[in-house]
């Protein structure tokens, strides 16, 4: 009888230890999610691959009007395409307004929560779970 159990036992086990590594791949810990920054610029690059979609993006600064380039996380290709995009959706020189959770270190980046397109279009990256909040500064 024991040896009907642990052919299923073993498997459920397996199953248990890759849901936890799963898990851990799509932390959001190197985003600040108590902060939204909204940001205006000209994109450089759009990558929908996975294992998440790349936005890249020229910044202008507000002090010397020189260009920054930022990057900016996405969701997976799948969650992207249940939320309306595609590998067209973006396209380099396209000027954009985003909303994003920044980088907690500092640097130019973050997790892209929102965009809206030249043709006034507003995609969604939002991950489950995350509410959008009334309004965000920078």
């Amino acid at each position: 009888m024991s040896q009907l159990f642990a052919p299923p036992l073993a498997l459920a086990s397996v199953m248990l230890l890759c849901a936890g590594v799963a898990d851990a791949h799509h932390s959001y810990a190197a985003f600040d999610r108590a902060r939204e920054i909204r940001l205006m610029g000209t994109v450089r690059t759009w990558e929908m691959g996975n294992p998440h979609g790349y936005l890249w993006v020229n910044v202008k600064t507000s002090t010397t009007g020189s260009s920054e380039l930022w990057g900016f996380e996405a969701p997976s290709p799948q969650v992207l395409i249940n939320h309306g995009w595609s590998k067209y959706s973006v396209k380099p020189g396209d000027a954009v307004t985003l909303l994003a959770n920044p980088l907690k270190d500092g640097r130019h980046g973050g997790s892209l929560l929102e965009l809206r397109l030249p043709d006034g279009r507003d995609l969604d990256t939002r991950p489950h779970g995350q509410e959008k909040k009334a309004d965000a500064g920078t």
